[in-house]
């Protein structure tokens, strides 16, 4: 545990953590022109937000591709 605590007291390191949206190309332009918009759908099993795959571009991808099969795109979008 101290190692953990010592680890956070030390802020020269910064760790970068990526999360990827998987979504139509249609919309993945508009997300890059406009930004994200939480969803509004009835079937959002966690409520009105935007949703991410975290540290997971292959799933990101498995998924937009089932889901958009015609035009898939994934956004990588970094968490601040």
């Amino acid at each position: 545990m101290a190692y953990i605590q010592d680890s956070i007291a030390d802020n020269s390191e910064i760790v970068k953590v990526y999360d990827y949206h998987g979504t139509s190309m249609d919309t993945a332009i508009e997300i890059i022109e406009s930004g994200f918009k939480p969803s509004n759908n009835d079937y959002d099993w966690l409520g009105r937000e935007v949703y991410f795959w975290q540290d997971a571009p292959i799933r990101a991808k498995q998924w937009v591709q089932s889901a958009y099969r015609n035009q898939p795109a994934v956004i990588r979008s970094p968490i601040t």
